[in-house]
Protein backbone atom coordinates (compact mmCIF):
# COMPACT_ATOMS: atom_id res chain seq x y z
CA UNK A 1 0.00 0.00 0.00
CA UNK A 2 0.96 3.36 -0.17
CA UNK A 3 1.59 4.42 3.43
CA UNK A 4 3.34 7.55 4.51
CA UNK A 5 5.96 6.65 7.49
CA UNK A 6 9.15 5.98 7.13
CA UNK A 7 -29.05 -1.73 -3.12
CA UNK A 8 -25.76 -3.22 -5.22
CA UNK A 9 -27.87 -2.77 -8.18
CA UNK A 10 -26.89 -1.68 -11.93
CA UNK A 11 -28.51 1.81 -11.53
CA UNK A 12 -26.26 2.56 -7.52
CA UNK A 13 -22.93 1.33 -9.70
CA UNK A 14 -23.55 3.44 -12.22
CA UNK A 15 -24.11 6.74 -10.15
CA UNK A 16 -20.79 5.66 -8.09
CA UNK A 17 -19.10 5.27 -11.72
CA UNK A 18 -20.17 9.22 -13.10
CA UNK A 19 -20.15 10.45 -9.52
CA UNK A 20 -16.94 9.30 -7.52
CA UNK A 21 -14.48 11.39 -10.02
CA UNK A 22 -10.47 10.79 -8.20
CA UNK A 23 -8.61 9.41 -5.15
CA UNK A 24 -6.41 11.06 -2.75
CA UNK A 25 -4.83 9.60 0.09
CA UNK A 26 -3.22 11.15 2.72
CA UNK A 27 -0.42 8.38 4.84
CA UNK A 28 -2.06 6.30 1.86
CA UNK A 29 -4.69 6.60 -0.42
CA UNK A 30 -7.45 9.31 -0.63
CA UNK A 31 -10.51 9.64 -2.49
CA UNK A 32 -10.99 12.67 -4.44
CA UNK A 33 -14.20 13.88 -6.05
CA UNK A 34 -15.06 16.82 -8.21
CA UNK A 35 -18.81 15.97 -7.40
CA UNK A 36 -19.16 15.32 -3.61
CA UNK A 37 -23.14 14.16 -3.98
CA UNK A 38 -22.86 10.41 -4.17
CA UNK A 39 -19.39 9.76 -3.41
CA UNK A 40 -21.16 8.61 -0.13
CA UNK A 41 -21.91 5.64 -1.95
CA UNK A 42 -18.82 4.28 -2.48
CA UNK A 43 -17.55 4.63 1.21
CA UNK A 44 -20.99 3.06 2.61
CA UNK A 45 -19.80 0.33 0.13
CA UNK A 46 -16.53 0.08 1.77
CA UNK A 47 -17.64 0.50 5.56
CA UNK A 48 -20.62 -1.62 5.28
CA UNK A 49 -19.87 -4.86 3.53
CA UNK A 50 -17.41 -6.67 1.19
CA UNK A 51 -19.14 -6.99 -1.88
CA UNK A 52 -17.25 -5.39 -4.44
CA UNK A 53 -19.93 -5.60 -7.21
CA UNK A 54 -17.94 -5.73 -10.34
CA UNK A 55 -17.21 -2.06 -9.40
CA UNK A 56 -13.61 -1.27 -10.12
CA UNK A 57 -13.01 1.57 -8.08
CA UNK A 58 -15.04 -0.04 -4.64
CA UNK A 59 -12.42 -2.97 -5.59
CA UNK A 60 -9.27 -0.76 -5.41
CA UNK A 61 -10.69 0.97 -2.46
CA UNK A 62 -11.20 -2.70 -0.50
CA UNK A 63 -7.73 -3.20 -1.47
CA UNK A 64 -6.41 -0.42 -0.24
CA UNK A 65 -8.02 -1.14 3.10
CA UNK A 66 -7.26 -4.00 3.40
CA UNK A 67 -3.59 -3.66 3.00
CA UNK A 68 -3.84 -0.64 5.45
CA UNK A 69 -4.87 -2.76 8.37
CA UNK A 70 -1.71 -5.11 7.83
CA UNK A 71 -2.80 -7.28 10.96
CA UNK A 72 -4.40 -10.99 10.90
CA UNK A 73 -7.57 -8.85 10.18
CA UNK A 74 -7.07 -8.20 7.27
CA UNK A 75 -8.30 -11.38 5.62
CA UNK A 76 -11.37 -10.80 7.64
CA UNK A 77 -15.17 -9.83 5.58
CA UNK A 78 -16.34 -6.26 6.79
CA UNK A 79 -20.21 -7.93 6.58
CA UNK A 80 -21.52 -5.17 8.36
CA UNK A 81 -20.73 -0.93 9.74
CA UNK A 82 -19.70 -3.12 13.46
CA UNK A 83 -16.79 -5.17 11.52
CA UNK A 84 -15.48 -2.10 9.89
CA UNK A 85 -15.21 -0.42 13.51
CA UNK A 86 -13.88 -3.36 15.22
CA UNK A 87 -11.29 -3.34 12.62
CA UNK A 88 -10.21 0.13 13.32
CA UNK A 89 -12.12 2.47 10.41
CA UNK A 90 -13.91 5.11 11.49
CA UNK A 91 -16.31 7.02 8.89
CA UNK A 92 -16.73 10.97 8.73
CA UNK A 93 -19.88 11.55 6.91
CA UNK A 94 -20.40 15.14 5.09
CA UNK A 95 -23.94 15.18 7.12
CA UNK A 96 -22.51 15.23 10.14
CA UNK A 97 -25.92 17.10 11.58
CA UNK A 98 -27.73 14.15 10.53
CA UNK A 99 -25.55 10.94 10.74
CA UNK A 100 -22.20 11.88 12.48
CA UNK A 101 -23.76 13.69 15.83
CA UNK A 102 -26.65 13.00 17.89
CA UNK A 103 -27.57 16.37 18.28
CA UNK A 104 -29.57 16.67 21.13
CA UNK A 105 -26.51 15.06 23.16
CA UNK A 106 -24.05 16.94 24.82
CA UNK A 107 -20.21 17.56 23.56
CA UNK A 108 -18.84 14.69 25.75
CA UNK A 109 -21.71 12.16 24.45
CA UNK A 110 -20.78 12.81 21.28
CA UNK A 111 -17.24 12.56 21.67
CA UNK A 112 -16.98 9.52 23.72
CA UNK A 113 -20.11 7.65 21.67
CA UNK A 114 -18.02 5.27 20.17
CA UNK A 115 -16.29 3.88 23.32
CA UNK A 116 -19.17 3.86 25.69
CA UNK A 117 -19.24 0.61 26.63
CA UNK A 118 -15.42 0.90 27.48
CA UNK A 119 -16.50 3.57 29.48
CA UNK A 120 -19.61 1.41 31.27
CA UNK A 121 -19.06 -1.05 34.23
CA UNK A 122 -22.06 -2.65 35.66
CA UNK A 123 -24.42 -0.70 34.23
CA UNK A 124 -22.25 2.62 35.67
CA UNK A 125 -20.92 5.18 33.13
CA UNK A 126 -17.34 6.20 34.10
CA UNK A 127 -18.82 10.06 33.63
CA UNK A 128 -15.23 11.05 34.86
CA UNK A 129 -13.27 9.35 32.50
CA UNK A 130 -15.70 10.62 29.74
CA UNK A 131 -14.73 14.40 30.31
CA UNK A 132 -10.93 13.42 30.57
CA UNK A 133 -11.21 11.85 27.37
CA UNK A 134 -13.01 14.66 25.70
CA UNK A 135 -10.94 17.31 26.90
CA UNK A 136 -8.28 15.91 25.42
CA UNK A 137 -9.52 16.36 22.31
CA UNK A 138 -11.07 19.43 22.40
CA UNK A 139 -7.38 20.48 22.81
CA UNK A 140 -6.01 18.13 20.57
CA UNK A 141 -8.39 19.41 17.49
CA UNK A 142 -8.51 23.23 18.85
CA UNK A 143 -12.82 22.64 19.18
CA UNK A 144 -14.17 25.78 20.24
CA UNK A 145 -16.27 24.92 22.86
CA UNK A 146 -18.04 26.76 26.15
CA UNK A 147 -18.54 23.41 28.37
CA UNK A 148 -18.38 19.71 27.48
CA UNK A 149 -21.54 19.33 28.89
CA UNK A 150 -23.39 21.77 26.05
CA UNK A 151 -25.50 20.08 23.54
CA UNK A 152 -23.57 19.52 20.55
CA UNK A 153 -26.09 21.34 18.37
CA UNK A 154 -25.20 24.63 19.56
CA UNK A 155 -21.53 24.53 18.15
CA UNK A 156 -20.42 25.85 14.61
CA UNK A 157 -20.49 23.44 11.57
CA UNK A 158 -16.69 23.65 12.08
CA UNK A 159 -16.36 22.43 15.42
CA UNK A 160 -19.44 20.00 15.45
CA UNK A 161 -16.85 18.08 11.93
CA UNK A 162 -14.03 17.95 14.77
CA UNK A 163 -16.02 16.25 17.36
CA UNK A 164 -17.31 13.80 14.49
CA UNK A 165 -13.25 13.15 14.19
CA UNK A 166 -12.44 13.17 17.38
CA UNK A 167 -15.27 9.98 18.54
CA UNK A 168 -13.78 8.19 15.83
CA UNK A 169 -9.84 8.90 17.46
CA UNK A 170 -11.53 8.47 20.71
CA UNK A 171 -11.72 4.53 19.20
CA UNK A 172 -8.30 4.53 18.09
CA UNK A 173 -8.74 4.37 14.48
CA UNK A 174 -6.57 4.10 11.94
CA UNK A 175 -8.11 3.92 8.72
CA UNK A 176 -10.46 7.18 8.69
CA UNK A 177 -13.30 7.54 5.61
CA UNK A 178 -13.78 11.22 4.69
CA UNK A 179 -16.87 12.13 2.37
CA UNK A 180 -16.28 16.01 2.01
CA UNK A 181 -15.33 16.70 5.12
CA UNK A 182 -15.34 20.56 4.66
CA UNK A 183 -18.92 20.52 2.92
CA UNK A 184 -21.22 23.18 3.90
CA UNK A 185 -18.52 25.45 6.37
CA UNK A 186 -17.16 28.90 6.25
CA UNK A 187 -13.99 29.46 4.86
CA UNK A 188 -12.28 30.13 8.35
CA UNK A 189 -13.61 26.57 9.28
CA UNK A 190 -12.95 24.92 6.10
CA UNK A 191 -9.20 25.97 7.05
CA UNK A 192 -9.25 24.66 10.24
CA UNK A 193 -10.56 21.29 9.59
CA UNK A 194 -8.14 20.57 6.84
CA UNK A 195 -5.69 21.89 9.54
CA UNK A 196 -6.91 19.38 11.52
CA UNK A 197 -6.55 16.29 9.02
CA UNK A 198 -3.23 17.57 7.87
CA UNK A 199 -2.30 16.73 11.51
CA UNK A 200 -3.70 13.15 11.30
CA UNK A 201 -1.30 12.74 8.04
CA UNK A 202 1.42 13.59 10.26
CA UNK A 203 0.79 11.12 12.91
CA UNK A 204 0.47 7.96 10.34
CA UNK A 205 -3.66 8.05 10.21
CA UNK A 206 -4.35 6.39 7.08
CA UNK A 207 -7.22 8.58 4.85
CA UNK A 208 -9.78 7.67 2.15
CA UNK A 209 -11.13 11.42 1.58
CA UNK A 210 -13.89 12.44 -0.79
CA UNK A 211 -12.87 16.35 -1.28
CA UNK A 212 -13.15 19.52 -3.75
CA UNK A 213 -10.47 20.45 -2.32
CA UNK A 214 -7.69 20.71 -4.63
CA UNK A 215 -4.91 22.54 -2.72
CA UNK A 216 -5.77 20.01 -0.10
CA UNK A 217 -5.44 17.22 -1.95
CA UNK A 218 -2.06 18.80 -3.96
CA UNK A 219 -0.82 19.33 -0.35
CA UNK A 220 -1.34 16.07 2.09
CA UNK A 221 -1.69 13.51 -0.56
CA UNK A 222 0.53 10.53 -0.86
CA UNK A 223 -1.09 8.83 -3.93
CA UNK A 224 -3.98 10.14 -6.09
CA UNK A 225 -6.34 8.14 -8.70
CA UNK A 226 -9.03 9.29 -10.82
CA UNK A 227 -12.03 7.40 -12.38
CA UNK A 228 -14.07 7.99 -15.14
CA UNK A 229 -17.57 5.83 -15.61
CA UNK A 230 -16.17 3.82 -12.79
CA UNK A 231 -12.78 3.15 -14.47
CA UNK A 232 -9.31 3.84 -13.35
CA UNK A 233 -8.20 6.64 -15.87
CA UNK A 234 -4.86 7.81 -13.92
CA UNK A 235 -3.22 7.21 -10.85
CA UNK A 236 0.11 8.73 -9.64
CA UNK A 237 1.29 10.98 -6.78
CA UNK A 238 -0.25 14.22 -6.39
CA UNK A 239 3.08 16.04 -8.25
CA UNK A 240 2.87 13.58 -11.69
CA UNK A 241 -1.28 14.12 -11.53
CA UNK A 242 -0.85 17.98 -11.78
CA UNK A 243 1.79 18.60 -13.56
CA UNK A 244 2.02 15.69 -16.25
CA UNK A 245 -1.10 14.32 -16.51
CA UNK A 246 -1.53 11.79 -19.40
CA UNK A 247 -5.18 11.19 -19.73
CA UNK A 248 -7.48 14.52 -21.20
CA UNK A 249 -9.52 14.52 -18.21
CA UNK A 250 -6.48 14.74 -15.87
CA UNK A 251 -5.30 17.15 -18.42
CA UNK A 252 -7.73 19.61 -17.92
CA UNK A 253 -8.20 19.18 -14.23
CA UNK A 254 -4.63 20.26 -13.97
CA UNK A 255 -4.78 23.33 -16.22
CA UNK A 256 -7.45 24.39 -13.48
CA UNK A 257 -5.62 23.70 -10.78
CA UNK A 258 -2.11 25.03 -11.64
Amino acid sequence: MYKRQDEDSPEIARRLSLLLDGVVMSSGIGLLSIAGKGAVKGLTKMFNDAKQGGDEAVGKFKEVIDTARKSESASKKINKPKDAINYGIGYIPSDRKHEGLIQSSSIKNNSVLTIYDLLTQIGFFNSNEASKQTKNYVNKLSIKVSDIDDLVMNLSGGNQQKVVIAKWLAKKCKILLFDEPTSALDPEMISEVLDVMIGLAETGITMICVTHEMGFARQVADMMLFMDHGKIVEMGPPKTFFTAPESDRCKLLSLIHI
